[in-house]
């Protein structure tokens, strides 16, 4: 089960560095590299002799000099980015109907110069896909609930593993 735990790794200024397994970030917290900053509720990693409550954010003792790069853009990293959440009605994955599913939608359709990038395509259901359909989203009628972001893979990693920081 600890096996599938994360931990998110904070440069000393608490920026997020990276997301690691559990039993690295314990590794780094037993180097005296890091300090624990948020523990998973009721988790425990064991050795033959002792146990641990399994760290789910730990802070770098010294400051590394390295930038976060953006995430891939992929189906699952942008339902992750918007939490599998419709960004024109805000239904979530559980809130559809039977023959509903989420989708993609351009902000700018690709015929009106809209491309594949993070900050032109959201999550979306495919009831309100068709209702947007090639046209704009002041043609439409309809409005985004939330800004599109270019996303670092901490942040994708963080949503996907419920992690908090």
């Amino acid at each position: 089960m600890t096996d599938r735990l994360k931990c998110v790794v904070l440069n000393s200024t608490y920026a997020p560095l990276s997301v690691v397994s559990v039993r690295k970030g314990l590794r780094l917290i037993r180097e005296g590299k890091a300090i624990v900053h948020k523990y998973h509720q009721g988790k425990y990693m064991h050795s033959s002799t002792e146990q641990f409550q399994a760290p789910a954010a730990v802070v770098l003792k010294r400051y590394i000099n390295r930038r976060l790069s953006a995430a891939i853009l992929t189906r699952k990293n942008l339902f992750e980015r918007d939490r599998h959440t419709c960004q024109y009605c805000l239904r979530t994955l559980s809130d559809l109907r039977h023959g509903e599913f989420l989708t993609r939608d351009h902000v700018v359709p690709e015929s009106k110069g809209g491309g594949l990038t993070w900050t032109n395509l959201v999550t979306c259901c495919n009831t309100c896909n068709n209702k947007k359909g090639n046209m704009s989203l002041a043609d439409s009628g309809m409005t985004l609930h939330s800004v599109p972001i270019v996303p670092t893979i901490v942040d994708v990693w963080a949503r996907r593993f419920n992690l908090e920081y």
